[in-house]
């Protein structure tokens, strides 16, 4: 896919241009879910429920990691130009498809001759009473910040005049939180209700001071601090979801929490979008934190989330 786009830009015509990066994105979405969620099958298969912590915290942080390097990677692109971002884009993939080749199950087990289908996977999640309040938390997190980054582009072009660099660094600040959060996410112990709430509650006062900042330099601290709680919420939302799913249910319910917190995350871009034309730029702000208040009231029902463990046993 994306050999055929950077084919489709050597061309020079822009048309075709806009076409084939709408099919890449389509295309590499979909199969990005699908091996999202086998991946979530993977880490249920090689790690025992012990581990789960601390190698959720290892995954984010590697993850967290590679986004910071391409964020880097993207900023030089745009300032020498695509022509080598194509070739290295195509080679990272190439890499992990044969690195991925590598990947076997622990033991060969036979497959379920019926797999769980779907509606299923739904019937599942609403039954399980951490995996449903762990579902509505997810969309309505969705909801709130799925269009943040959006808002986050406004705010530097139009208040702050800022070029592409500038968005860059901000991005780069948050990532730098987001890998110090994601590593300090297997340290976490402790109530795991208690741990996400207050999480949760610091997203309000950072949101908010966001559209106060006189310059961008102090934006960057403030996402910091964006990235640094959301990773460490993070580990710990992932570790109460492999312990409240089963391995044969592992792809549907995954499917199942992916398919609600893509579609909040095209309506908050939407909102946020209305909101900024139709009132004030400072207005989606506060409504993220509104939403964010949401997510509150949701834990703070979420009792039997309490009750899970997350100290890893030695």
């Amino acid at each position: 896919m994306l050999l055929f786009i950077f084919v489709v830009f050597l061309t020079g015509d822009k048309f075709y241009e806009l076409i084939s990066i709408f099919i890449g994105f389509f295309v590499t979405s979909w199969t990005e879910d699908i091996s999202t969620q086998i991946g979530g099958y993977w880490s249920k298969e090689f790690m025992d429920e012990d581990q789960y912590q601390s190698g959720i915290s290892l995954s984010k942080f590697l993850n967290m990691l590679s986004i910071l390097v391409s964020y880097v990677m993207a900023g030089l692109f745009i300032a020498i130009g695509i022509d080598l971002a194509f070739p290295l884009l195509i080679l990272g993939y190439a890499v992990s498809t044969i690195i991925r080749s590598f990947i076997k199950p622990k033991s060969e087990e036979a497959q379920e001759e019926q797999p769980h289908s779907f509606k299923g996977g739904i019937s599942y999640v609403w039954k399980n009473k951490i995996l449903r309040y762990l579902m509505i938390r997810n969309l309505l997190t969705s909801l709130a910040f799925g269009g943040f980054l959006v808002v986050i582009e406004v705010l530097v072009k139009f208040r702050y005049a800022g070029s592409p660099f500038v968005l860059t660094v901000l991005l780069v600040g948050g990532m730098i939180g987001g890998v110090v959060g994601s590593k300090l996410g297997s340290n976490v112990k402790g109530n795991p209700r208690r741990v996400i709430g207050v999480l949760t509650a610091a997203y309000i006062p950072i949101v908010i001071f966001i559209p106060f900042s006189p310059s961008y330099i102090f934006i960057i601290p403030d996402l910091f601090l964006l990235m640094f709680t959301s990773q460490i919420d993070g580990v710990v939302f992932s570790t109460l979801f492999f312990k409240a799913t089963p391995k044969d249910y592992m792809l549907q319910v995954r499917g199942v929490h992916n398919t609600f917190s893509l579609f909040p995350a095209v309506v908050s871009s939407v909102i946020l979008g209305a909101i900024i034309q139709f009132i004030s730029l400072d207005w989606a702000f506060y409504a993220t934190a509104i939403l964010v208040v949401g997510q509150i009231l949701v834990i703070w029902k979420a009792k039997e989330i309490g009750d899970v463990n997350m100290e890893e046993q030695n």
